[in-house]
C-alpha cells in the first residue's frame, strides 16, 4: 500500500507531513512468514515440552513394549502360582492320607500283635497311633481352611484373563493412546478382580522363564541354572512342611523312649 501525504497548517505556515500506511491484516501475510507456536504443558514437571507426531508414536511404542513385557511376567507368574497351589493341594493330600493310614494301621496291628509287645512297647505305639491322628486331624484341618484348589482356579482364571489383553496388545503393531488406555484398564481389572496375589517366588520363576525365552536363539547355562534353582526352591516350599510333619510322630516317640 503506497504512502500518503498529510498537509498540516500551524502559526500560518503549512508542512506536509509522510503518513505510515496501516498495517495488513493477518489474512494477508503469508502463513510461510508465521513462526509455528510450540506447545508447553507442565504434566508433573514445569514446563515440560510434549512431543509431537513422531515423537508421540516412539513414546507410544516404548510404553507397548514396556507393557508386554512386564504383562507378561505377570501372566506368567499368575500361572505359575495356580500350578503351585494345585501341587499344593496334592502335595497336603498326600499327607493327610499318609498321616491317616499310619493312625489307623497302628492301633489295628496292636490289637492284633499286642500279646507279643512288652508293655512299653505297645504303649510307645498307642503313642505314636494318637499322635498321629492327631497331627492328621490338625493338618487336615489347616490345609481345608487354606483352600489351595479355589486359589489355584481364581489365578488360573486371572491369568487367562491377563493373557487376553497381552494377546490383543501383541496384535496390535501400531497403537493410539485410546486403544492402549482402555488395555491398561482391563488388565488393571483382569488383577482386581482376583482377591489373591501370586507370590515372590512365582515372580522370580517367570522372570527367569522370560528371559530364557528372549535369550532361546542363544540360551545362556547360566539363566537355565537360575532357573533350575528357583524351581527347587518352589518344591521345597511345596514339600517343606510336609516332609517336616510327615516323621514327626516317630521323631516324637523316639525322644519318649530315649527319655523313659
Amino acid at each position: 500500500m503506497p504512502g500518503a501525504l498529510a498537509l498540516h497548517q500551524a502559526n500560518g505556515a503549512q508542512t506536509l507531513t509522510a503518513v505510515e500506511p496501516p498495517c495488513e491484516s493477518l489474512d494477508k501475510i503469508p502463513m510461510s512468514s508465521l513462526r509455528k507456536p510450540t506447545l508447553v504443558v507442565t504434566d508433573g514437571a514445569p514446563y515440560a515440552s510434549r512431543p509431537f507426531a513422531d515423537d508421540v508414536d516412539d513414546h507410544l511404542a516404548d510404553l507397548r513394549q514396556q507393557y508386554l513385557h512386564d504383562w507378561t511376567i505377570v501372566k506368567r507368574a499368575r500361572f505359575n502360582a495356580a500350578k503351585r497351589y494345585e501341587r499344593k493341594q496334592q502335595a497336603s493330600t498326600f499327607a493327610f492320607a499318609t498321616l491317616g493310614v499310619v493312625g489307623f494301621m497302628l492301633p489295628y496291628f496292636i490289637l492284633n500283635f499286642g500279646a507279643m509287645l512288652s508293655e512299653e512297647t505297645r504303649k510307645l505305639l498307642d503313642f505314636v497311633g494318637f499322635s498321629t491322628g492327631l497331627f492328621a486331624l490338625v493338618l487336615g484341618l489347616v490345609e481345608l481352611a487354606r483352600g489351595y484348589e479355589s486359589m489355584a482356579r481364581r489365578l488360573n482364571k486371572s491369568a487367562l484373563e491377563v493373557n487376553s489383553v497381552v494377546r490383543r496388545l501383541r496384535a496390535a503393531a501400531l497403537i493410539d493412546e485410546g486403544t492402549l488406555n482402555h488395555l491398561v484398564a482391563e488388565y488393571e481389572g483382569a488383577l482386581e478382580r482376583c482377591d489373591i496375589n501370586h507370590d515372590d517366588i512365582d515372580s522370580e520363576i517367570a522372570s527367569a522363564q522370560q528371559m530364557r525365552h528372549e535369550n532361546r536363539s542363544a540360551p545362556s547355562p547360566y539363566h537355565q541354572h537360575a532357573l533350575a534353582k528357583l524351581k527347587w526352591r518352589e518344591v521345597f516350599q511345596i514339600w517343606g512342611m510336609y516332609l517336616f510333619v510327615l516323621p514327626l510322630p516317630a521323631i516324637c516317640a523316639l525322644f519318649v523312649w530315649i527319655v523313659l
